[in-house]
């Protein structure tokens, strides 16, 4: 099998793969006078499969790869940049590429990745390597769209909870707040996103939740512990639980549910 070479006549140009196979030698000689050759369009083929997704979705895409010196070669069409085939090659400094990570070595095969993709959008994949080839192959979904379903879901339960449900982004400002953590605080939800928690709790208190909050996402650590707040209620202890939301390290959004336990000493 030869490697994958683009042909530029007859247009349009396309990619092809040859498959060489040597005839038996003429009796009396050791070596083949012959050999058959059969040259198949890779893109009407092999890429049109790997083009292909068991589910609808709008980021997900398969990955033909291998390794060419210090940098990884994409080997088929891709689908946020085209014309891309045997011609997007990403160097191995790219070290949070995916295509990097499975290539040279740092992810094991079948594992999940994380990272970047070829465009430098936040990713999840798995890598397997191509038998008999240098190849691998890399499937890959936008962390974005991994996520959309969760977040969807995450914001209808919040919305019909009894229970005090808000998140906040690393810089801890508010980009969830429901209806019952509003009450809680005498705030409306919409006057709350984008401000952190110094608009709520004094300083010594929102200092120390935010203290905790980055602890949680460095960590990657859920928390749980009794807290004693003040509210519109008056003084009120919560159980609250602390959980950092997967995605990039450094960009972990954290989330909070508290429940309320009793009314608070005074």
């Amino acid at each position: 099998m030869t490697p994958m070479f683009r042909a530029e006549e007859p247009a349009p140009p396309h990619v092809h793969l040859d498959f060489v196979i040597s005839l038996p030698p003429a009796p009396g000689r050791s070596i083949a006078d012959a050999a058959i050759m059969l040259r198949t369009d890779v893109e009407a083929t092999l890429f049109a499969l790997l083009q292909s997704w068991p589910v609808p979705s709008r980021s997900a895409e398969t990955l033909l790869v291998r390794r060419e010196d210090d940098r990884v070669f994409f080997l088929n069409e891709l689908r946020h940049e085209p014309d891309s085939a045997l011609r997007l090659r990403i160097p191995d400094s790219e070290r949070r590429a995916l295509a990097v990570q499975a290539v040279f070595g740092s992810a094991p095969p079948g594992t999940l990745i994380e990272g970047i993709d070829y465009r430098g959008v936040p990713a999840l994949g798995v890598a397997y390597p191509v038998g008999g080839t240098d190849w691998w192959l890399v499937a890959k979904m936008d962390v974005d769209e991994r996520y959309a379903e969760a977040r969807t879901d995450g914001v209808l339960i919040a919305a019909g909870s009894t229970d005090a449900i808000f998140a906040k982004d690393r810089a801890g400002c508010y980009l969830l707040y429901n209806r019952a953590a509003s009450e809680y605080v005498g705030r409306p939800a919409g006057e709350m996103i984008g401000r952190d928690d110094h608009a709520v709790f004094p300083a010594e208190v929102a200092v120390r939740l935010q203290s905790e909050e980055r602890r949680v996402m460095d960590e990657d650590r859920t928390l749980e512990v009794e807290q004693a707040m003040e509210t519109v209620r008056g003084r009120r202890v919560f159980l609250v639980r602390t959980a950092a939301r997967c995605r990039g390290k450094g960009d972990r959004p954290v989330r909070h549910r508290a429940r309320h336990r009793r009314a608070g000493a005074g």
